[in-house]
């Protein structure tokens, strides 16, 4: 769909709440902003990731646009450079042939320059683009063509301090390795020797002197990192810097030692080295903070519930940066961007225990007035009593537990309790719910001339745990005469006794289709989930941890362990099989 909107619009910048039909389930804006999230956890595939470049999509953007200005001409010529890298296996693109070598020659002198924006390096960089070969070999022998990239490093950087690992170009890091270890080895030409001396060719006789050098040369490459992305600190979703990473993880540990030498400790803190928390820590930050973003840009607001299921840490995130900023642990820079979002940071005080005074919660006769009044309006709103523990709202939620507690200790005067027995206010919220199911009933025996719920029903539970309560001896008399009142059968025949009246079969082959019909419907409503969950991804391919919806995660897992056994039906391994289900082979 987004390929499609490209294709008519141009560009990517998907307005607001779009869908590209009437008919479909998904938001386009919404599922850029879910992979942008999923490519920040480092939770996107490498192939996806590719596809979601090559339109142009700005995957570490925090809002609009979503985009990256690309041009169609050059996006045109990447994907012939990609049909030769998947036919030959590299980008190795003679200079001379056509206007691909022409190109590829093009991108590797605006790289040398500089010109070469990040997002098309780094995709070039995803193909294994290799920016410092010079074109078509100098000679057959593989040294010199390694040489004539050196050449060309030391033209772009100044230096042949080239990393061991270093990404643009692996097999030239380990070329300069060696080169290194041979030296030491006296097994260098002095030819190769003079070639090497006469562009600067460190040579490192000594492993003091090596690691100094391998030090130095790794700071030189942060020095690059920072000049080109304006931070040192690395996400994890960036594969191709996690040496780099960990060398800047290790300087904090040193730091925190007391082991980080002084003249290095100098070097970093004159650069502007951030000796804080570690990457990741900073990295996990800014994927919360970027997930409260996306939340406001969603929902309009910042009152993130406690089970919010994409992110159910995210509302113990917030309370986290409130204790943070509370005890002065909180960066300016962090209490800025929270507080240019609208996250108020300030812990409010509880209003029924003001500072210097204390007492049970809401027993102050104004607090409970002010309370009672917000309860009424609460009613006259929602048309009862039943406020959710967890209501925040003018404290609604905590004041109900508490009446039903100090009712229960006596602590609240007739008065009061009167009050709130007339706006009918339930004092037992176990029997508050019982009565809302019971009615229910009601209102099914009244509708359908008989109390017999069917299998699927809302209250089929509800009904066959009162059923097996009255059995236990455990279903108080009140509720057995009300369900007697609507002949509602509480009994339920044993197994004993239908033996003894000779009706063994009938019955329990009855119980036994009502259970096998109950567990088809089971069946068939996670398997109409998954025909979904196709439609919206285009595979089956469900995690078993699932978060949207865990069960449908498991249930897919026990699909396939059944067929591994050889328990599942053929009639449902056809079914499965023709949505493209994967179900693997049999035992």
């Amino acid at each position: 769909e987004l390929c499609d909107y490209q294709d008519e619009h141009g560009n990517i910048e998907v307005p607001d709440n779009y869908k590209r039909t009437p008919e479909s389930s998904c938001l386009l804006d919404m599922w850029i902003k879910r992979q942008r999230t999923a490519f920040k956890a480092g939770k996107l595939d490498n192939d996806l990731i590719q596809k979601l470049e090559e339109v142009g999509v700005d995957l570490s953007g925090r809002a609009r646009p979503f985009g990256y200005e690309l041009d169609a001409d050059w996006t045109s010529t990447y994907k012939e450079l990609k049909k030769y890298s998947d036919a030959n296996g590299n980008c190795n693109v003679p200079e001379g042939d056509g206007n691909l070598g022409a190109w590829v020659k093009a991108q590797r002198e605006a790289y040398g320059e500089g010109q070469l924006n990040e997002h098309k390096a780094g995709m070039l960089q995803n193909l294994g683009f290799n920016f410092f070969s010079k074109g078509p070999l100098v000679s057959k022998d593989p040294w010199d063509s390694r040489f004539s990239e050196l050449q060309a490093y030391h033209k772009l950087h100044g230096d042949t301090n080239v990393p061991r690992y270093f990404p643009l170009n692996l097999a030239l890091g380990e070329f300069v390795h060696d080169l290194r270890t041979g030296y030491q080895h006296g097994a260098l030409t002095e030819g190769r020797k003079k070639l090497l001396k006469d562009i600067g060719f460190t040579f490192v006789t000594s492993k003091g002197r090596k690691n100094t050098n391998k030090w130095d040369t790794t700071f030189e490459e942060l020095k690059r990192y920072k000049a080109k992305h304006g931070t040192i600190d690395i996400p994890d979703s960036d594969k191709s810097n996690v040496v780099l990473a960990g060398w800047v993880s290790r300087q904090r540990r040193y730091q925190r030692d007391q082991t980080l030498k002084k003249d290095r400790y100098e070097k970093l803190k004159a650069f502007g080295f951030d000796f804080g928390g570690p990457a990741q820590v900073r990295s996990s930050w800014e994927t919360q903070y970027q997930a409260i973003v996306e939340f406001k840009e969603e929902h309009g607001h910042l009152k993130i519930p406690t089970n919010y299921e994409p992110n159910p840490s995210l509302y113990f995130w917030v309370g986290t940066q409130r204790q943070s900023y509370k005890h002065g642990k909180l960066s300016e820079e962090r209490i800025e961007k929270l507080t240019e979002l609208g996250i108020d940071l300030e812990i409010q005080q509880s209003r029924e225990r003001p500072k210097g005074k204390s007492g049970p919660a809401f027993l102050n006769p104004k607090e409970w007035d002010r309370c009672f009044d917000c309860l009424v309006k609460y009613k006259e709103e929602h048309g009862d009593c039943n406020v959710s523990q967890r209501e925040e709202k003018d404290r609604l939620g905590s004041f109900c537990h508490y009446m039903r507690y100090y009712h229960k200790q006596g602590k609240l005067s007739d008065e009061q309790t009167k009050k709130l027995a007339d706006i009918g206010f339930s004092f037992n919220i176990i029997d508050s719910r019982w009565s809302d199911k019971y009615e229910e009933l009601v209102a099914f025996n009244e509708e359908n001339g008989s109390c017999d719920v069917p299998l699927g029903h809302s209250l089929y539970a509800w009904v066959m745990y009162q059923r097996q309560a009255f059995k236990n001896g455990k279903l108080a008399e009140d509720r057995t005469d009300l369900f007697r009142k609507i002949n509602f059968k509480l009994e339920v025949a044993s197994r004993a006794g239908r033996k003894s009246t000779g009706e063994a079969t009938s019955p329990t082959v009855a119980e036994k289709v009502d259970r096998d019909e109950y567990l088809s419907e089971l069946w068939e409503k996670s398997y109409n989930e998954m025909v979904a969950y196709k439609e919206k991804y285009g595979n089956c391919k469900i995690p078993v941890n699932y978060t949207a919806n865990p069960s449908l995660g498991a249930w897919a897992f026990a699909q396939r362990m059944a067929h591994k056994k050889g328990k599942l039906s053929e009639e449902r391994v056809a079914k499965l099989t023709e949505i493209g289900f994967a179900l693997g082979e049999k035992k």
